[in-house]
């Protein structure tokens, strides 16, 4: 913008003699030269683009787009702080900030982060937060209620064979740990691919659930150096089995017998000239009996 003052100061002085005649007794004119202000005007003007982050794990690679301009303007950051793009930007150009490359650890999102240039660009914010990870797997031969448990806490309760997350998500790197908390009635609940390091989602848990068994067994008397056949059946468990016992002291049939379910010792073959009994010899099975 050019300005342009021009001054002119004149100054005349005349008077008159007694003949009437004008005396020119003093004439000061004073012509100044234009002056010229000159005026930067912002159609000429470049300015910066810059920011903060916070929160920041590792390095974020930002992209910087501008009307006009083909190729963008990439800017790896590695901490907290301010950041500013290396070139400057031309006035009332369009500008847009994209995250190009997210951290591992961490994901941001930019805000104040488009706009027109009119002048410095210094409130883009890019803030970033932990990943965390949801943690989760499969249930099967479930027959009752178990309850699960990440890291000592976290309960979840499931009553039927399905896929199951638990609720609260886990920091990346932290480590979760799953296990049975509450054992179904009658079954046992194994967990596999249980614990370890969440770095993603994980979904590969398996819990396997199956029904208990226990041994029958006990004690001889009386024996001696004889042997003595016992049979050991369950109706409902479609258990009949036989085995031969050579002396005094404990026993323990090897066919074991379902949680739950019935069960009979006889004495299938007594002894040479002895006569056997059994006592407390059925009943049905919750733990093992010896």
């Amino acid at each position: 913008t050019i300005l342009t003052v021009s001054l002119i100061t004149a100054l005349v002085c005349t008077s008159c003699d007694d003949s009437g005649s004008k005396n020119e007794s003093a004439r000061v004119i004073r012509t100044s030269e234009p002056i010229i202000i000159s005026e930067t005007s912002t159609e000429d003007r470049e300015f910066t683009i810059s920011g903060t982050i916070s929160g920041l794990t590792g390095s974020i690679e930002l992209k910087l787009t501008i009307d006009g301009v083909k190729e963008p303007l990439l800017k790896t950051i590695s901490s907290d702080g301010t950041f500013e793009f290396d070139k400057k930007i031309e006035v009332k150009k369009n500008f847009s900030i994209l995250i190009y490359k997210q951290p591992t650890e961490v994901t941001c999102t930019a805000s104040n982060n488009s706009g027109i240039v009119l002048n410095n660009v210094s409130n883009v914010h890019i803030n970033c937060a932990t990943n965390t990870h949801q943690i989760g797997g499969n249930i099967t031969g479930l027959q009752g209620t178990v309850v699960l448990q990440n890291n000592g806490t976290d309960d979840i309760t499931l009553t039927k064979n399905t896929s199951f997350t638990f609720p609260t998500k886990v920091a990346f790197n932290s480590s979760y740990n799953v296990t049975v908390k509450t054992q179904p009635d009658g079954q046992s609940c194994v967990t596999y691919n249980s614990s370890s390091t969440a770095i993603r989602d994980i979904n590969n848990i398996s819990v396997q659930c199956s029904n208990k068994s226990y041994s029958v067994g006990g004690t001889i008397s009386g024996l001696g150096d004889k042997e003595i056949y016992l049979t050991l059946t369950s109706q409902s468990g479609s258990i009949s089995t036989i085995e031969t016992f050579k002396k005094d002291g404990t026993f323990t049939f090897k066919e074991p017998v379902g949680h739950g379910l019935d069960y009979s010792v006889k004495v299938k073959q007594h002894p040479g000239g002895m006569a056997c009994s059994a006592s407390s010899n059925t009943g049905n099975l919750y733990s093992n009996i010896n």
